[in-house]
């Protein structure tokens, strides 16, 4: 390009800028191509049009009426507060048949834009129950013609009023972010961005809880609240792409969420929205990232009740990803947003930071600084236990006095204390010269792993020269330890080493074997080892209820693998009763009997039992346990896998992630822990019609399995081959359930349930590749094995699927809709007749009468699509189940009545806008 032309760029291009400066509106027809095609025009257009969007907005501003007395139901008490297009009033109901008072938003003057916010927000708060966001009670149109929308009234005030009134603590602030973070994420649950999150949209009861408000500029991302009032939003707390005219996400409001806890934290914005117009802040955002709450801090110190240095590194890092320029370098979601602000608030690294040794061992001081301190309590424990046996052996040789027959009695007391002595001082002086070792000083200048100290205690051990007695029970521990962490070969070579100290082994070292054994998918050899148990444990003494309890708990689980969740739920429930009794509910082992118990609920189908169960699992475990605990990662895996059967699969992988946290915490990427949460996290995605997000988190779940040597590898790859099923990737689903297949009748056995699991699927990866014969040859010997398994067993549901889609594809009719009404039966009684999984087995009835084709059929299937989009409605089902439903309607309707079917493939579309991905089949229906 020419310098003479480039020079006319630059003059033209400062000429647009003058232009919109000056309020004019600038029309892109009317540029040189040349320059409506410079990066720098196409930004100054973006800018006009947000620039003429709030000038068209603030010029919609009606003539304010006199407003009436009485609106629908209510009556107007008093102004609350004027915006830009309307008024809030405090209403009552003025036919008095109850005490209820309201907030209503009324327009001022006859305004079609902002009665169609109105109407947009109506329609929004409709969908959405919260504790934290203001509830929807009515809306209409009053007697001048101008509409209102009631909500419930909030009595209190602004979050900024709010802040700079009670100067609520660095803690306090947190927790009730946190508060506003759970509202938005719900929000975005249901498909909802607020767009306009600031202060002024955030009101503190007088219980210090906040309320969400103001959802009149939200996006629905389902498409249907348009883009109604896009101009309607604050400047000063506007995301880049918002101020730019780009496309608004679920990003936005992470971004708003950010600036919001820079002015929680802070008590101010950042400078750079200090001058709160659209041209000052759009000039400045390139700098925004670069803004410390802490900095700001120091400005407004009189008014904090902490000091700025509080907020520096954690705080600074996790507002500044907040509020990065680009929507994709900022947190995912508002979930994980959340959650590193409770990591911070639990002592744990962020993800915000970089993950130096150095910040990840200043976290887990801080975090463990009680364990510190009971290390050495520890030490003084096990002293006093020497103190204690010593005395008790004192006592033993006093009452020896008193008779002939009872000093034998004393002595032989005695003998057994003073041994108990002895035993607990070699004990004190082998962990003690464990625990030296643990010093950064003395072991090669770095702090020892966990790892490192069962090594070196295992080291030690083989060294010395205690007792086989002591010999014995220190290697168990060192086994144990071994398991703990996830290595199995070495925790299988120490309980070696432990049985040779001594002839027999103990009951702990039994319980040990069989843990071992149910690890590796070893049934039968877990089942001996746990009865073994049970015949080896006498008294009632602490050691011998944790080891019944322990033993019958393994024996329950394997009663849950063989199907008979009612059988294993009475185990658990033994087990529970006994562990309360003798420990109360504190004790980490009740907690996880009664999570246990949970899981046995889900097992029969009671989700809601198991639900709640897990839920207070999960409370009792937060609150005497801590944060980050073992006891937690588990309960949070099995409560993803509850939410998931009771179709919250949103509420699931919200879960699953949780899991996923504190898994890694605690037992890191190798563990069998963490790859079941990412499993339960993976397959709640895959249920939200996300499968190829899912499949990244099999994969990974399928490298801890692996590095563990669980079992669980081969679940892993058959939840990776049912996502491939429901992407339709047939072949790469079959070669995933094949290998599956073959790791786990290795390790369980070819009749073992996730084995017939795996052929069932692989039937229909067949079915798929139109291989009926095959398909047929893997189902009906499966089918064989499940047909006397409890109705609700899930691998039976799903069998009876699977049976009845090769009678259909063998043209089969009778004995297809035969499976599919026994499946109606089963689903109806475990989930109700107006449920989610019942539409999805009329949608199969339907399909079966749509293809047979006979006198009276497609009526019967119209009427149960019918009734399936019906019961889709009302169980909030996945837009991708809806659009499935909707299009065999519309094949069913193309020739009797080409309107109707063209309505339900539109409707399809407009679904099809908010699924993630499609089905090539479903794809190609749209298309037709």
């Amino acid at each position: 390009m020419s310098t003479v032309r480039s020079t006319e760029i630059i003059t033209n291009l400062e000429s647009i800028a003058e232009r919109i400066a000056a309020g004019e509106t600038i029309d892109p027809a009317n540029l040189s191509p040349e320059l409506a095609a410079t990066p720098e025009a196409q930004k100054l257009l973006s800018f006009a049009k947000v620039a003429q969007a709030f000038a068209n907005n603030l010029s919609a501003i009606p003539i304010e009426p006199v407003a009436p007395d009485r609106i629908g139901p209510w009556k107007l008490l008093r102004l609350l507060g004027s915006g830009g297009m309307g008024d809030v009033w405090l209403g009552e109901r003025a036919d008095g048949t109850v005490e209820h008072r309201v907030a209503i938003k009324r327009v001022r003057g006859v305004s079609m834009a902002f009665a169609q916010r109105l109407e947009a927000e109506r329609r929004i708060l409709a969908k959405l129950s919260h504790p934290n966001i203001a509830r929807f009670i009515d809306a209409g149109v009053d007697t001048t013609g101008a509409p209102w929308l009631a909500l419930d009234y909030i009595n209190g005030e602004t979050l900024n009023a709010w802040c700079d009134r009670a100067l609520p603590t660095l803690v306090a602030r947190l927790q009730l972010f946190l508060a506003i973070c759970a509202a938005v994420e719900h929000a975005h649950r249901h498909l909802v961005i607020h767009r306009d999150l600031k202060p002024a949209n955030v009101l503190v009861d007088v219980d210090g809880k906040p309320h969400l408000l103001d959802f009149g500029i939200a996006k629905l991302l389902d498409g249907s609240g348009g883009e109604l009032t896009a101009a309607a939003l604050t400047p000063a707390y506007a995301a880049p792409e918002q101020l730019r005219g780009g496309e608004v996400s679920t990003a936005t409001d992470v971004y708003a969420l950010g600036l919001l806890l820079f002015r929680m934290l802070a008590g101010e914005l950042p400078v750079t929205r200090h001058d709160a117009g659209l041209a000052q802040v759009l000039a400045r955002l390139d700098e925004e990232e670069t803004q410390r709450p802490s900095a700001s801090a120091y400005a407004q110190a009189a008014t904090l009740p902490y000091p700025a240095t509080a907020l520096r590194g954690d705080l600074d890092a996790i507002v500044s990803k907040a509020i990065r320029a680009l929507p994709e370098a900022r947190y995912g979601s508002v979930a994980e947003l959340a959650l590193d602000v409770r990591r911070y608030l639990e002592s744990r690294p962020v993800t915000a930071r970089a993950p130096t040794r150095r910040y990840l061992f200043a976290r887990w001081v801080r975090r463990n600084a009680l364990a510190v301190g009971l290390g050495a309590a520890a030490m003084i424990a096990l002293i006093a236990g020497t103190g204690v046996a010593l005395w008790q052996a004192e006592r033993a040789r006093a009452s020896a006095q008193i008779a002939t027959a009872e000093a034998r009695r004393a002595d032989a007391e005695a003998d057994v204390a003073r041994t108990q002595a002895q035993r607990a001082e070699r004990g004190q002086r082998f962990l003690a010269e464990l625990f030296a070792s643990a010093n950064p000083e003395t072991n090669k200048g770095r702090m020892p792993t966990a790892r490192d100290l069962i090594a070196q205690g295992a080291e030690r051990l083989q060294g010395s020269t205690l007792p086989a007695a002591d010999q014995h029970e220190l290697a168990l521990t060192i086994a144990e330890s071994w398991f703990g962490i996830g290595d199995i070969d070495e925790a299988k070579k120490t309980l070696a080493l432990a049985n040779s100290a001594v002839d027999a082994s103990s009951p702990r070292a039994a319980l040990l074997a069989a843990r071992l054994a149910m690890h590796g998918g070893d049934a039968e050899a877990a089942e001996q080892g746990f009865k073994a148990v049970l015949s080896r444990v006498v008294g009632n003494d602490e050691r011998a209820v944790i080891e019944r309890a322990e033993a019958r708990t393994g024996l329950a689980q394997l009663t849950l693998w063989r199907g008979d969740a009612k059988a294993a739920l009475s185990s658990i429930n033994t087990v529970y009763t006994d562990l309360k009794q003798s420990f109360g509910d504190a004790n980490p082992r009740t907690i996880e009997a009664l999570a246990a118990l949970g899981v046995a609920n889900m097992g029969i189908a009671e989700l809601d039992a198991s639900i709640q169960q897990l839920q207070a699992a999960e409370t009792l475990a937060q609150r005497h346990l801590g944060s980050g605990n073992a006891v937690s990662c588990r309960i949070s895996t099995s409560l993803s896998d509850a939410l998931e059967r009771k179709g919250d699969f949103a509420g699931a992988h919200t879960k699953g992630l949780t899991a996923i946290e504190s898994c890694s915490a605690v037992y890191g990427p190798a563990h069998r822990r963490y790859g079941q949460a990412e499993l339960a996290a993976g397959y709640a995605l895959m249920r939200l019609g996300r499968s190829s997000e899912a499949l990244a988190y099999f994969a990974r779940a399928r490298e801890a399995f692996r590095s563990a040597k669980h079992f669980d590898e081969g679940s892993a790859l058959r939840y990776a081959g049912t996502a491939l099923l429901g992407l339709e990737r047939y072949d790469e689903a079959l070669v995933a359930l094949q290998q599956a297949e073959a790791i786990l009748s290795a390790r369980m056995g070819a009749d073992a349930e996730l084995v017939l699991a795996c052929q069932l699927n692989r039937a229909m990866a067949l079915l798929g590749l139109g291989q009926l014969e095959r398909a047929q040859s893997l189902a009906e010997p499966a089918w064989a094995k499940l047909e006397a398994k409890p109705p609700e067993n899930s691998t039976r549901i799903n069998a009876l699927r699977v049976m009845a889609q090769l009678a259909k594809d063998r043209r089969d009719f009778a004995s297809a809709e035969a499976h599919l009404q026994q499946l109606l039966t089963v689903q109806t009684g475990i989930h109700g007749a107006q449920s989610r999984p019942v539409a999805l087995v009329l949608q199969r009835l339907a399909q079966v009468a749509i293809k047979r084709a006979g006198p009276g059929d497609a009526k019967q299937a119209h009427t149960w699509l019918d009734q399936a989009l019906a019961m889709q409605k009302t169980s909030d089902a996945p837009a991708l189940e809806r659009l499935s439903v909707l299009l065999d309607r519309a094949a069913l309707l193309r020739v009797t009545d080409p309107a109707a079917s063209q309505r339900d493939v539109a409707e399809a579309k407009a679904l099809a806008e908010t699924v993630f991905e499609l089905p090539p089949s479903l794809r190609q229906q749209l298309i037709r």
